[in-house]
Order: structure tokens, then C-alpha cells, then sequence
């Protein structure tokens, strides 16, 4: 990680989310007690999981109330959220994933290795967050900037980490925040907002820089549609031409003045710049074939 400091922003937020226990089985706080505590990773995540293995065995129905995996993911994801990116509690977090993953299934078909129904949960939370809308300029977003970057910041770690695989994430924020033409409507729908994607967009470089620039430029998501370029990029996927055309565009970020942009904004984007230039100096970029 860079020597710089990050933006000052708030650091925690308050949870605005319910977080209701089943049948005394609550994963928000029993991974709040994990973050606050000092507790291990491992002992947390046999509490979340076995409760529900223990339900699958049994054979008996599941009711609505019943403890469910999906339960522990939307909790990991309030708790990334209301964290500021750059803490040690996302990585904290990722460390109780990987334990999850980790957890024996007992005498169920619960596969905890595969992490079930942990990538959908993601998406959905996704589709949730920022949803475009064509009818009206009413603000679309479901969570500040910080809490944005916050919980790409989480899946750009559960990828660098090996838990599980969001490089198309990265795309995407970064596409909308650095290959889009700010106040116009994007391909994909939504009205490209600096003050929004960038400090997302700033996260996946700080948080997955180095490894995007040695592995991804290889030809990650090369072929994908979902990978495809914004406004002002032609191609699909990573390579090292994307990556410098992002790099300028924070560059030109950072540097804004004619475009209304919040200043914390653009030290996001200063920070990002420099780090990918930090990258660059001690790295070579991943694949001999990348079109630069």
C-alpha cells in the first residue's frame, strides 16, 4: 500500500440497517463482536455456519426466520460498508470470509467452500446500491460516496485475496468513473458521477493495484460484453492501454477545475494516480502479448 494518507473522511457510519436475530442467531452482531473484540476468525465463523448446518441435519423445514447463509453475507456487507475502505476492518472481514470458506459442511450438502449464494447476494447488493433512472434526476444512490467505495474496497480484497473472483467489478467502477463524460448518461444507464464512482474507482487501485497491473493486464475478462469500454474507450477487459487511459483520466480528475468536483474527490484521484505510478516503477505488467 502507498505511504500517502487517504482522504479525511468519516470513518464509520452509523448502520441505518435492521438487523433482526433468528431463533437467537444473529450474524451482524456476532461479526460486530468479532471486529470489536478481537476475536479469531475461526471460532466466528464455525458460530455463523454451524447453527446452519445444524438445521440442514436435522432435515427438518426451513421457516422464513431460519438462519441462512445469505444472512452472513448481507451482515459482512453492512459491516464493509459502514467502514472506510482503507481501515483494517475490511481486511478483518475478508479474514472471517476466508474462514468461512474454510468451515466443514458436516452432514449437509451446505458446500461452505464454494461460499453459496455469496457472489448473487454481492450483485444484488449491487443492483440495489445505484440504480439508474432515465424517468427523473432524483439522486439514485442508497449510500455515500465513502460507503461506495467502502464496499468495492471489500471485493476488490476478496479478489487479491483469492475468497472470490470480482475483477469484473473493478471494471465497472472504473468505467464509470474515468470513461464516461461527466453529467451525460453512460451506456449502461446511469448518469456518470465523479463525486460517486471515483472514490470507488480509487479504492480497486489502492486496494488491488499492484496485483491488477502484474496478473489482470494479461488479458483479464478479454472477450467479456460485461467488460466492455465506456464513452471514451474502445476495447474489452484489462490491458495496459486501459490502465494508462485510467491513470490520465485521474491525473485529469485530481486537476479539475472546470467541471464542478469536490476536493476530496480529487485527492482520491491524486492518490490513485500516484499509486499507479508507484506500481508501475516496481512492477512489470502481466501478460507479454497486452496491446499497449
Amino acid at each position: 500500500m502507498a505511504s500517502s494518507q487517504a482522504p479525511n473522511d468519516v470513518t464509520r457510519q452509523e448502520d441505518d440497517l435492521q438487523h433482526p436475530p433468528r431463533n437467537d442467531w444473529n450474524p451482524y452482531t456476532t461479526i460486530q463482536s468479532y471486529l470489536t473484540s478481537s476475536l479469531e476468525p475461526d471460532p466466528t465463523a464455525s458460530a455463523l455456519t454451524t447453527p446452519i448446518n445444524d438445521i440442514l441435519a436435522s432435515g427438518s423445514t426451513q421457516t422464513d426466520d431460519a438462519p441462512c447463509a445469505e444472512d452472513i453475507w448481507s451482515a459482512l456487507l453492512s459491516h464493509a460498508r459502514h467502514h472506510h475502505p482503507l481501515s483494517q476492518t475490511i481486511p478483518a472481514l475478508i479474514s472471517l470470509l476466508a474462514a468461512i470458506k474454510a468451515c466443514p459442511s458436516g452432514n449437509t450438502d451446505q458446500q461452505w467452500h464454494q461460499l453459496p449464494s455469496f457472489g448473487m447476494t454481492v450483485r444484488e447488493e449491487w443492483n440495489r446500491t445505484i440504480s439508474p433512472s432515465s424517468a427523473s434526476d432524483a439522486d439514485p444512490w442508497s449510500c455515500t460516496p465513502v460507503q461506495w467505495a467502502s464496499m468495492n474496497a471489500f471485493v476488490a480484497l476478496c479478489t487479491v485475496a483469492g475468497v472470490a473472483d470480482f475483477k469484473l467489478y473493478a471494471i465497472w467502477a472504473l468505467r464509470a468513473a474515468l470513461e464516461d463524460v461527466p453529467g451525460q448518461r453512460s451506456k449502461v444507464g446511469h448518469v456518470a458521477d465523479l463525486d460517486h464512482w471515483v472514490p470507488a474507482a480509487a479504492a480497486w487501485v489502492l486496494c488491488a493495484g499492484e496485483v491488477m497491473y502484474r496478473e489482470w493486464l494479461g488479458g483479464a475478462e478479454k472477450g467479456s460484453r460485461a467488460a466492455g469500454g465506456g464513452m471514451l474507450w474502445e476495447g474489452e477487459g484489462f490491458d495496459l492501454g486501459r490502465w494508462r487511459f485510467w491513470r490520465e483520466r485521474l491525473r485529469w480528475v485530481g486537476a479539475q477545475r472546470e467541471v464542478e468536483v469536490e476536493e476530496e474527490t480529487r485527492e482520491w484521484a491524486r492518490w490513485a494516480a500516484d499509486r499507479m505510478e508507484e506500481v508501475e516503477r516496481v512492477e512489470k505488467p502481466g501478460a507479454e502479448g497486452v496491446a499497449s
